[in-house]
């Protein structure tokens, strides 16, 4: 949890700060892109440009699974 932004006290929230990285991480985990993801059981093209904006797939992947757990995405 990011200690500077209010968003992330309630990650259940809908509230996104822009330059936040958890609030952008719950917002990727929120997405259809997400969803679609784990429908297909594989890293849709879509899902993988939504995690590369936020550094390599692979390791934003496994944070966004993080915060979908926690979030009860």
């Amino acid at each position: 949890m990011s200690v500077n932004c209010e968003a992330c006290s309630d990650l259940r929230s809908g509230i996104v700060i822009a330059g936040c990285r958890r609030c952008a991480l719950r917002s990727i985990a929120r997405s259809p892109e997400y969803f679609a993801s784990l429908k297909a059981c594989k890293l849709t093209p879509a899902y993988m440009a939504r995690l590369q904006t936020l550094g390599v797939v692979e390791q934003v992947h496994e944070e966004v699974k993080a915060v979908a757990k926690e979030i009860g995405a």
